[in-house]
């Protein structure tokens, strides 16, 4: 009797390895569709969450500034204020600053219908005039011209006064000041984001 003959595969055979290939396929496309959605993911809240850092660390920093500079200023220059939904605060410009040394105004308000976390800095001023007309156009120049820092739905200004947390105006010098910005929904950030700044001669500390 003579041996079976080697034969090749039938039709149904290659059709289930064709099928069984798809489905691997399409298995496979899933698995790296959902790792590069992740990445994408994570990648996005990381960039979101350094904006925070950013914005939060740059509003630290003029207020240190503030109170580097409120020891020279005489009391008829204007020190801050949070009129006109807009806190300004006059500070020393930093070292080696390309315009030179001097004044910045500078203010931070919400902007574009209240989503953008907004700043702005005047250039370095030497003159008491210019100052005042710095001073007086912050508001608007910050909303025309500031930089967009990180997305909101809200922020609150406090500031600590007679043992207790007060709504910010401009009649309570700064002791300490509370921020609280909201990150509108969805978001990496849970809540209100809240900082707070204490001036330096307040316990002996900065923070």
């Amino acid at each position: 009797m003579r041996g079976e003959q080697n034969r090749g595969f039938t039709l149904i055979e290659l059709l289930v390895a064709l099928t069984v290939l798809a489905l691997m396929a399409v298995m496979g496309w899933r698995g790296v569709d959902g790792l590069l959605r992740t990445r994408e993911t994570v990648q996005t809240h990381t960039a979101t969450v350094l904006g925070w850092q950013t914005a939060l660390a740059q509003w630290q920093a003029d207020w240190d500034a503030w109170a580097a500079a409120a020891i020279d200023l005489g009391d008829d220059v204007p020190r801050w204020s949070t009129s006109g939904q807009t806190v300004r605060l006059l500070r020393r410009s930093v070292a080696n600053a390309p315009d030179g040394a001097g004044w910045q105004v500078v203010s931070w308000a919400a902007t574009d219908g209240g989503t953008r976390w907004t700043r702005w800095q005047s250039p370095a001023l030497t003159d008491i005039t210019q100052l005042a007309a710095y001073w007086a156009a912050a508001p608007q120049r910050v909303r025309d011209e500031g930089v967009r820092t990180v997305a909101i739905d809200g922020w609150n200004l406090q500031v600590w006064a007679d043992g207790a947390w007060k709504p910010a105006t401009d009649a309570l010098r700064p002791q300490a000041v509370r921020l609280a910005l909201t990150p509108p929904a969805p978001s990496p950030l849970s809540g209100p984001v809240q900082v707070d700044w204490v001036a330096p001669w307040v316990a002996g500390g900065k923070r």
